[in-house]
């Protein structure tokens, strides 16, 4: 019987084990599907992933321009060689939300140290946290399924997993800044 061997980056190797180590079975796609693994959850789902690195720049991800589906799932990986690697889950909706529209290459490009007007001046990176390391959202599909239906489920599932994050990790890590009224007077550039 042979065997065949197929050489894997480092990305692929550190999505594997993680997803394996979850009971995630993963395989390749025998077509060109643009999901660089196929995924069985432990309930029987099978799921797309497509893994990125960063493309020119750290924070930044680009990737050809498709329709969201509620069954693919964007892995975006960041290696820091002091912190270890941190791994964003994002389903193909909320990639496709945040991202800036296709460019001349028909790239869609997500920024995550971009900061929005509408997020209130909050890098993306914060605002999506909840999506950090959030491996359960291809684990436990099952469960995450009923916000990849809607075309609105993401904000949902945005904020269930804020508040699993509040749960999970202590509040001083992630404080928000403390409100500090204006107050006109001298010093102050709008004073007058």
């Amino acid at each position: 019987m042979a065997t065949l061997q197929i050489a894997v980056s480092p990305a692929e190797q550190f999505v594997g084990n993680e997803l394996r180590r979850r009971g995630v079975s993963l395989y390749r796609p025998a077509t060109e599907s643009g999901g660089d693994f196929l995924a069985k959850t432990p309930k029987g789902a099978i799921l797309e992933l497509t893994l990125l690195t960063p493309a020119e720049e750290p924070g930044v991800f680009a990737i050809p321009d498709r329709r969201p589906d509620p069954k693919r799932f964007i892995v975006a990986l960041e290696f820091d060689p002091a912190a270890g690697p941190a791994a964003w889950i994002f389903p193909s909706r909320v990639f496709h939300a945040y991202s800036a529209e296709p460019d001349g290459n028909g790239l869609r490009r997500l920024d995550l140290d971009a900061v929005r007007p509408t997020l209130l001046g909050e890098p993306l990176r914060d605002y999506l946290r909840g999506f950090r390391d959030r491996w359960e959202l291809i684990t436990d599909y099952a469960y995450y399924r009923r916000f990849m239906k809607s075309p609105e489920g993401y904000a949902d599932l945005e904020d269930e997993l804020l508040m699993l994050l509040a749960v999970e990790r202590p509040a001083a890590e992630y404080a928000p800044v403390p409100y500090t009224p204006f107050v006109p007077g001298p010093g102050n550039a709008l004073y007058v």
